[in-house]
């Protein structure tokens, strides 16, 4: 009698849990439109930040899903924009 609780943990409460879990770590808070549509707001706040330009966000069989992020740079304040364009 005592094998049977522990049976029914794992063949019913287990899959159960990590089904909960894995299905909440998979899901996206934001759409690809609402996190373009964000970048240009969150670029304006910064003080010193480039002038944006645009961003896409699009897939690529290879290597997945892809952010692009388009900045107008000074040439001379080139390694600034670079650095502005990770922060995004």
């Amino acid at each position: 009698m005592r094998k049977y609780p522990s049976i029914f943990f794992f063949l019913i409460i287990v899959p159960l849990f990590s089904e909960i879990c894995l299905g909440q770590g998979a899901k996206s808070r934001f759409s690809d439109q609402q996190i373009v549509a964000m970048t240009g707001s969150y670029l304006k706040r910064l003080s010193g930040a480039p002038q944006y330009v645009g961003a896409k966000v699009y897939r690529h069989p290879e290597q997945g899903k892809i952010y692009q992020v388009h900045l107008q740079v000074d040439r001379n304040r080139e390694t600034e924009g670079l650095g502005y364009a990770f922060d995004v």
